[in-house]
C-alpha cells in the first residue's frame, strides 16, 4: 500500500507517495548527499 509519508531530512520536510523500503532508501540517498556537501 502506498502512503504519504511527512519526512524532516536536515530540517526540510518532505512528502511524496513512499513505501517504507522507499523512504528508507531515500533516506539513504540524502544522508550520502548531504555528507558530500
Amino acid at each position: 500500500m502506498i502512503t504519504f509519508w511527512y519526512i524532516v531530512v536536515n530540517g526540510r520536510p518532505v512528502t511524496g507517495p513512499l513505501t517504507w523500503e522507499q523512504a528508507d532508501r531515500q533516506r539513504s540517498n540524502w544522508r550520502r548527499a548531504n555528507s558530500g556537501l
